[in-house]
């Protein structure tokens, strides 16, 4: 069903590629030489020999310039649809000027449709022109392209329709990702077991802390909480859940696991704050944005018997990273574990 939605709309744009494609076709094919006119020595040309793209009733222009190649100053008028207009009151000769012709799509306009203006231009007598002359001709060009007001309309109403439909495609495209990820969502919330790298951290004497100076000790967690989130992040990990001043991470690599606990130990012993750091590689349970099982109660322990200021992990830890995160390690041997039957081998990084 997705496919097909998808299919549709790539048709539908292609379709109006295509539209636009043979318009600018077309568009070459009528570009012609520029209409010119003449009355005696006075040169008119027209911007173009046809104005397309019209509707009945609705006002018009089209561009034009007056060429004064006789001897005499001329003024300019055309008439045009019962209207006088002026197009110059004095133009000098060997000069030129541009103007618009000003009309309305008449309600009767069959394609072809000619409109035709009227131009006088009398000349202005002085010493260089005796004997002034009227000089007179007719302008005319096509409209193609006529449409009435109900075709434009239409058209508003077509466009209308085309955005509807992208629309539904569009919504119907959003609607198949949602419901994608709602049921990634419910399989989540329903438990779904994969290997993960899980980190736990806590401050050394945090509630010691708290209870002799509250105020510098919170302050003193803010600012390690957001070293600590910001540090997991970027190495793509993420936030489990902060239980006071514990925090649990889960990342999908060992690796990013470690390389996040070092960078953060080297982060905060600049800010005077030693915290403890553990880290276990285990099957565990993904449900409802929590993690449950016993690589999670490891990865608790482990940290619980770290020294401050340092990392603990686990030896499955150590068999994904050893030789990749550029420190050392110092194998601290099977520590006991609380409520862990079997607890593995520690290492502490150097």
């Amino acid at each position: 069903m997705n496919k097909k939605i998808i299919m549709i709309g790539i048709a539908i744009l292609l379709a109006v590629q295509l539209a636009a494609f043979s318009f600018a076709q077309d568009e070459v094919l009528r570009e012609q030489k520029l209409p010119t006119f003449f009355a005696d020595n006075i040169r008119i040309e027209l911007s173009q020999n046809q104005v397309k793209d019209v509707t009945v009733d609705d006002k018009e222009t089209l561009k034009a310039t007056l060429f004064n190649e006789e001897k005499c100053t001329v003024k300019c008028t055309y008439s045009l649809q019962g209207f006088d207009e002026k197009i110059t009151e004095g133009l000098n000769p060997g000069q030129r000027t541009d103007f618009n012709i000003i009309f309305f799509v008449p309600k009767d306009c069959r394609e072809p449709c000619s409109i035709t203006a009227h131009v006088v231009c009398n000349d202005k007598q002085s010493e260089t022109c005796p004997k002034p002359m009227i000089h007179e001709t007719d302008v005319s060009f096509d409209l193609i392209e006529i449409r009435s007001k109900s075709d434009e309309i239409g058209g508003f109403i077509i466009l209308g329709i085309l955005a509807f439909v992208i629309f539904l495609i569009v919504r119907a495209i959003r609607r198949r990702m949602k419901n994608k990820k709602s049921v990634s969502e419910k399989e989540e919330t329903e438990g779904k077991r994969k290997l993960s790298a899980i980190m736990f951290t806590d401050m050394k004497g945090f509630s010691r802390e708290v209870g002799q100076d509250e105020e510098k000790t919170l302050k003193k967690l803010w600012r390690y909480e957001k070293a600590l989130k910001q540090i997991i992040k970027e190495h793509e990990g993420r936030i489990v859940k902060t239980i006071g001043d514990a925090i649990m991470g889960d990342f999908d690599s060992a690796v990013n696991a470690v390389k996040s606990a070092i960078e953060i130990q080297r982060l905060l012993k600049k800010e005077d704050i030693k915290i403890r750091i553990g880290i276990h590689l285990g099957d565990v349970i993904h449900k409802a944005g929590d993690i449950f099982g016993d690589g999670v109660n490891i990865a608790s322990r482990i940290e619980s018997i770290c020294e401050p200021g340092e990392i603990y992990i686990s030896e499955d830890v150590y068999n994904q990273v050893k030789g990749k995160v550029g420190v050392g390690f110092e194998n601290l041997g099977s520590r006991p574990l609380k409520n862990i039957e079997s607890p593995p081998k520690v290492f502490r990084i150097k």
